[in-house]
């Protein structure tokens, strides 16, 4: 089918326009929904916790109520053919170091959590003796003339970095794509074993990036990346303190001609690295219906309404606060949104006027479902 994505607004309006149902009752519909979803019975809707599997299984009854064509046919473990409105998939819910982290620098072991931590996104893996180089920030950029790995031979090595861009963050910056998975990316390409990521925070139990989570859109770095303290990366680039770290990133910034020069002479080290993340995965689910469309042509093609019904649950990972305990409700993220698809949903369910096929997708993660 050929996927169109019209307006959400435009869609909103025109059912408003078509529709005999009295504005009044659209809003209390809209408040019904919004007011559940967004209630402390469904303790923020986190993907893979109890909340957000009762939300798609309330958006799933809304569904079978406004008599939707089920999205799934699904085969089941006798072999016969279940339609469903649910899309399962693997979700992964939480992630925690297992046994065997290690991180030894010229044989030296560093302490976990103190020193150093895995990212979450970290495959786990095995690097011996593997010599450390200092690679800048990281960055190959040639759009803007700068390449951190100029000079620079790092097959088999492990790359140690800034965090952090030269141009100190700049979201309009032509560096503003290089994220920590954009960076590891660049190593594995150069031949780097593993890159080490020096924190940004004197305190390492204080680096928000630190905190073990696992971002479902970007998946695992391809290479072993760890975050280290500031300490230690002083200790391996040959700053005297964290101090003249923040001092060297400022000089690196300016692009100097002499910059590999500086830092050719540094101590030999070599790094022993054993990543072992213990991924929880439990089951997830997007919702579908289906509205077919009348015209013998155009019911080929299809059009696609969807919102995502998930939020951050009780804050932690992926909210602003990563210490909370308190629920985020997210009636603007995104129960406002599911409950205006459900209405559009009913009224293009009740009028049968829709000449192509109309597609309600409720989404969790943000999972993609084509």
């Amino acid at each position: 089918m050929k996927n169109q994505f019209i307006s959400f607004l435009f869609l909103l309006s025109l059912v408003f326009s078509v529709s005999a149902q009295k504005p009044s009752d659209v809003e209390k519909n809209l408040r019904t929904h919004v007011s559940y979803l967004a209630s402390d019975q469904l303790e923020g809707r986190r993907t893979g916790e109890r909340g957000a599997t009762n939300a798609a299984g309330y958006v799933a009854n809304m569904f079978a109520n406004y008599k939707l064509k089920t999205g799934l046919n699904q085969i089941n473990q006798k072999g016969k053919t279940v339609k469903s409105y649910l899309q399962s998939f693997p979700y992964i819910s939480g992630i925690e170091a297992g046994d065997g982290n290690a991180f030894l620098i010229n044989n030296a072991n560093l302490n976990l959590r103190t020193d150093w931590m895995p990212y979450g996104f970290s495959p786990n893996s095995n690097v011996a003796n593997s010599e450390i180089v200092f690679a800048g920030f990281g960055i190959t950029a040639a759009e803007a003339n700068y390449d951190d790995y100029g000079g620079l031979e790092v097959r088999n090595k492990t790359v140690v970095v800034f965090a952090g861009a030269p141009d100190g963050g700049n979201p309009r910056s032509p560096f503003a794509r290089f994220n920590i998975h954009a960076k590891a990316k660049i190593a594995q390409e150069k031949g780097a074993s593993a890159i080490l990521i020096i924190a940004d925070e004197t305190d390492l139990k204080n680096e928000k990036s630190a905190q073990l989570a696992f971002d479902q859109t970007l998946g695992e770095t391809s290479v072993p990346t760890i975050i280290i303290s500031k300490k230690t990366g002083a200790n391996l680039i040959g700053a005297k303190d964290e101090t003249e770290i923040s001092q060297i990133q400022k000089w690196l910034a300016g692009k100097p001609a002499n910059a590999q020069v500086r830092f050719a002479n540094l101590p030999k080290s070599s790094a022993n690295i054993k990543v072992n993340l213990v991924k929880k995965q439990t089951e997830a689910y997007n919702v579908i219906g289906i509205v077919e469309g009348k015209d013998s042509v155009l019911k080929n093609e299809a059009i696609v309404i969807g919102a995502h019904y998930d939020h951050l649950g009780k804050g932690g990972a992926g909210s602003l606060d990563v210490n909370s305990k308190e629920i985020h409700h997210g009636a603007d993220d995104n129960a406002s949104g599911v409950a205006a698809m459900l209405e559009l949903a009913k009224r293009f369910a009740k009028e049968k006027g829709n000449k192509r096929t109309l597609i309600f997708i409720a989404l969790a993660a943000k999972k993609k479902v084509f």
